[in-house]
């Protein structure tokens, strides 16, 4: 043994249930009574000079320093009775509850609570004395710095997501941004073919829904992609523009030429009133002629 006798004691049995151990050094005697099997002869150590004890190892550096497999079987509680320790292990067989590194004020807080916990079953991470996660199995969870999820999440029954975020219900938002690969923006291109008036008539006539939009059947059936449906609306939309743009020309024409042939009939109709008054003049001439 380390330094002999002068640091450690030795271990004497006596019985079958009891050890002494006898120390040197005016060290007080220390008897261990139905607490270790003398028949397992695993030796237990003292070491004065730190006041730790070993169990099968002749060398503790811990207030209990163990070689082997520990067994507790009714609770572990780790750290200072004030919390201000640097650590804390909680075991609870009971509520089958679990604390690991709590620092000061419950600093770097760990815990499970499952069974009868009385939160319910629960699991929580804790940073400096704010909850960063909490999983509850009865109530909802929290994630205060966000969740990033490699694989596909199901919301609300979803048992197999085909895609990376699967909602089985309704989802409110208060701002909802996609990223497009492709706009449509192309409309206002000068080289963009805008499909004739009559030709767009014919063909909703025909298929009942806009062209390069998709019919209701296909959408009932898979759905739309939101992101690709919002870019086909604006491009309709842009159409649509274009459409008021040159119906707006061609009333501006039509505008520019009703009041050119309202401009002639007023003329016509200075003309006339001119034509008739000369013929007034030109009847009262003849008339004055066959008097004479």
């Amino acid at each position: 043994m380390k330094n002999g006798l002068l640091d450690y004691f030795k271990k004497y049995k006596l019985g079958a249930s009891v050890i002494v151990g006898i120390g040197i050094m005016l060290i007080p005697i220390c008897v261990f009574a139905d607490q270790i099997d003398p028949s397992s002869n695993i030796p237990l150590y003292y070491n004065p000079s730190n006041g730790c004890f070993g169990v099968d190892n002749s060398d503790p550096q811990y207030k209990l320093d163990v070689n082997g497999d520990v067994k507790v079987l009714s609770g572990l509680n780790v750290g200072s009775a004030s919390g201000a320790g640097p650590g804390v292990i909680k075991l609870t067989s009971i509520y089958s509850d679990m604390l690991i590194g709590a620092g000061p004020n419950n600093y770097n807080l760990f815990d499970l609570g499952f069974g009868a916990h009385p939160y319910g079953g629960r699991f929580l991470l804790m940073m400096q004395g704010v909850t960063k996660v909490e999983l509850n199995a009865y109530g909802a969870s929290k994630f205060s710095n966000g969740l990033n999820v490699a694989g596909s999440v199901g919301i609300g029954g979803v048992t197999n997501p085909q895609y990376t975020l699967t909602v089985s219900g309704n989802v409110a938002a208060r701002n909802f941004i996609t990223s497009q690969a492709v706009w449509n923006d192309k409309v206002f291109s000068p080289t963009y073919n805008l499909m004739p008036l009559n030709k767009l008539e014919s063909y909703v006539k025909e298929h009942k829904h806009l062209p390069e939009v998709a019919e209701e059947k296909v959408v009932l059936k898979n759905g739309v992609n939101i992101g690709e449906f919002q870019a086909q609306l604006l491009q309709k939309v842009e159409e649509l523009t274009l459409y008021v743009i040159e119906q707006d020309k061609k009333n501006a024409k039509l505008v520019s030429t009703v009041e050119a042939l309202q401009k002639e009939n007023v003329e016509l109709k200075a003309t006339t009133t001119e034509l008739k008054q000369e013929n007034k003049e030109i009847k009262t001439a003849l008339n004055e002629l066959k008097k004479k």
